[in-house]
């Protein structure tokens, strides 16, 4: 098949996304009619809860819906629902749902299959062909010509075609149909089942996909062909105990008073409730809690979002910094750009230039022959804006903290300068006042503005994105194990990015996959190598400007200790010692504004140090660059695609799991004043 390009990408793309994974049995019975219907009547019932959950309001706002937070949130993407049916497109089942989604006209039709052709050789016949089981180019009866299915009108929108050959040399084994179901429960928001009720009878089965939902917890509607009058049923695993076991469900199902239980009948309400908490946009956390009577933690509740709640309750609400990043586009601080602009410098004098330069090139700059994948435009265009945005507010908010503290000392030297000039009192004091003011002024703006809260939530959604943008073209994310609701709007903002995207389409062979994961480990905005680059870096420049710190301390504290000296031997030799005297006046206003001033400098020293903890982020960023490091050499050294596919995702993992600790620490950089 022809080489994937940015071409490929579909669109337009709506804004807000509902997907539905279907799978089904190959033999249907005698109630082939029925079930047909009950299908119509299954999409019909989905599409009306999803205009359900874009029309409902947003929890605490003005009038504003699901779907529009989702427009706001995607300014790229027009501002309407897309339904999108993803189905193996085998006989049977999947080729009836696929031509009853078509007859309906409700959304998008993806399909997925599970072998390229011809496996392992060469292309042929215009590359056009796929496979639905059992590839063997000497029987075409499961080969679809992907630009012309005949018995479907109009085909279908997309397709995505895995390699389940390569994928049965792996070791173990990685089977081609079980690699699809896990394709389709990876990207739905709920599932369709045409399902028996019993184990697979081989892998990649129904069974195996209403496992694969159980296990994510992922809402089931199930339509059991066999059973009398075709009846709908739902099921919602998240209702179940988190521990139970698929062989325990199966067992349940045969008991008609617990299949009743585990499986009542379909209800759009019940639907509608379990799938609104994915889609709705998390409200404020001061908004909508409590503040917590202790340091402890609440359930549901992450430590970073309980420290909010108290800083709430001391300072009022904390602002809705969801509408904030869709409205707000450069104005990242009080005062714009310039203001943003200024501290940036000052912060690049500051920390990145005392700090050294970069060291020796490591592993992210090796030569690994690896072209760039393709990206979706949504999630390249999200992570990009993102991560400017939390580099500007970082460095200005970072910035802003060393010019406030530079204040101090600069207040301190005007108040005594009176000692050495006294006509100049009046001026003196009236730019001590102007000064103060500033620096106040521009500290209540940072506080009321929220800055420290707001940098914590755009980088995490930055690097969010940047973990998605590796793992995407390789159709998988970090978010795929469970399909709980989001519980921030970090996490909300990059999951509808991801719904936006949908998954890669056209071949997802071998190939691509390896190149997709030299191309993540090297990438230079990566999260192997990158991220090693970076924690290296960050060690080297912490380090070396707390040592620079420590070392000015110590040289301010002889200087000050000298000055004492010189003028206390001055005053008592100096009357001794003919042509001197005592030391002039000017001398003591020196001594006195050393006294003053130095002190204070050091103060400011020991506060940056612990402001911005430079020996412990140099510390933490060598185990970080450690870490990162043997994930690369590992990636370097295996040949099995799906244990890459694991180092990729533990790679990814380090570095959410080293951002939400950082994000925790939000309060230790709020704006203060000396």
């Amino acid at each position: 098949m022809n080489a994937v390009t940015d071409a490929d990408i579909p669109g337009p793309i709506a804004a807000m996304n509902l997907r539905i994974a279907f799978a089904g049995m190959r033999e249907m019975g005698a109630e082939r009619e029925l079930f047909a219907q009950r299908l119509d009547e299954t999409y019909r019932a989905l599409a009306a809860v999803a205009a359900s959950i874009g029309s409902t309001p947003v929890e605490g706002s003005q009038g504003e819906t699901v779907l529009q937070a989702h427009a706001d949130a995607l300014p790229g993407c027009d501002g309407v629902i897309g339904l999108t049916l993803l189905t193996g497109f085998a006989d049977g089942a999947d080729r009836i749902a696929a031509r009853r989604w078509r007859g309906l006209g409700l959304g998008d039709l993806h399909a997925v299959f599970p072998f390229r052709d011809p496996p392992g050789g060469e292309p042929v016949n215009g590359e056009t062909y796929a496979w639905t089981h059992g590839p063997d180019t000497s029987d075409t009866a499961y080969r679809v010509d992907l630009n012309s299915p005949g018995d479907l009108d109009g085909g279908f929108d997309r397709y995505t075609v895995l390699d389940g050959a390569e994928s049965a040399k792996e070791k173990p084994p990685r089977h081609g149909h079980l690699e699809q179901t896990r394709f389709l429960a990876r990207w739905a928001d709920v599932a369709v089942v045409a399902w028996d009720g019993e184990a697979a009878a081989g892998p990649g089965g129904t069974a195996d996909m209403v496992a694969l939902c159980l296990a994510r917890r992922m809402p089931i509607i199930w339509i059991n062909p066999n059973e009398a009058g075709v009846p709908i049923r739902q099921i919602f695993p998240d209702e179940f105990w988190s521990d139970v076991h698929f062989g325990e469900f199966l067992h349940s199902l045969r008991t008609p008073e617990i299949l009743d239980l585990n499986a009542p009948p379909l209800d759009t309400t019940d639907l509608l409730r379990r799938l609104l908490p994915d889609f709705m946009p998390p409200k404020p956390v001061a908004a909508h809690h409590e503040p917590p009577r202790s340091g402890a933690n609440e359930a549901g509740v992450d430590s970073a979002d309980a420290k909010r709640m108290l800083h709430a309750a001391a300072h009022g609400e904390e602002p809705d910094l969801r509408h904030r990043y869709a409205s707000d586009g450069d104005r990242t601080l009080p005062g714009g750009r310039l203001m943003a602009a200024i501290s940036k410098q000052l912060w690049s004098i500051f920390y990145k230039h005392p700090g050294g330069e970069p060291p020796a090139a490591g592993p992210g700059a090796a030569n690994h022959g690896a072209s760039r994948p393709v990206i979706h435009s949504v999630i390249e265009t999200a992570f990009r804006t993102a991560d400017e945005r939390a580099s500007v507010i970082g460095d200005a908010h970072r910035g802003t903290q060393i010019f406030i503290l530079m204040v101090a000392p600069l207040a301190v030297l005007l108040a005594t300068m009176p000692g050495i000039h006294p006509a100049g009192k009046f001026w003196y004091v009236l730019l001590e006042l102007l000064l103060i003011w500033f620096a106040y002024t521009l500290h209540k703006n940072l506080v009321d503005y929220g800055s420290h809260h707001y940098w914590s939530d755009v980088r995490r959604l930055a690097e969010r994105l940047r973990v998605l943008r590796a793992t995407w073209p390789l159709a998988f994310d970090v978010a795929d194990a469970r399909a709980d609701p989001p519980e921030t709007w970090t996490e909300w903002l990059a999951r509808a990015v991801r719904r936006a995207a949908g998954p890669p389409c056209k071949l997802l062979d071998i190939d691509r996959k390896r190149n997709a994961i030299r191309f993540a480990q090297h990438d230079p905005e990566g999260i192997v190598n990158n991220q090693f680059d970076y924690q290296t870096l960050t060690a080297l420049r912490a380090g070396k400007l707390h040592r620079r710190l420590h070392g000015l301390e110590t040289r301010l504290f002889r200087i000050l200790v000298g000055c004492l000296a010189v003028f206390l031997a001055w005053y008592v030799l100096g009357p001794q010692i003919p042509g001197w005297g005592k030391p002039p006046s000017w001398v003591g206003g020196l001594v006195m504004i050393a006294s003053a001033v130095i002190p204070v400098i050091a103060a400011i020293c020991l506060a940056i140090e612990a402001k911005f903890d430079l020996h412990e982020s140099s510390t933490k960023a060598r185990g970080l660059a450690g870490q990162f490091s043997r994930v690369s050499e590992r990636i370097a050294m295996e040949r099995n695609q799906s244990r890459d596919e694991e180092l990729l995702r533990e790679a990814a993992l380090i570095l959410l799991n080293d951002v939400d600790k950082w994000r925790e620490g939000a309060l230790r950089r709020a704006p203060a004043v000396l």
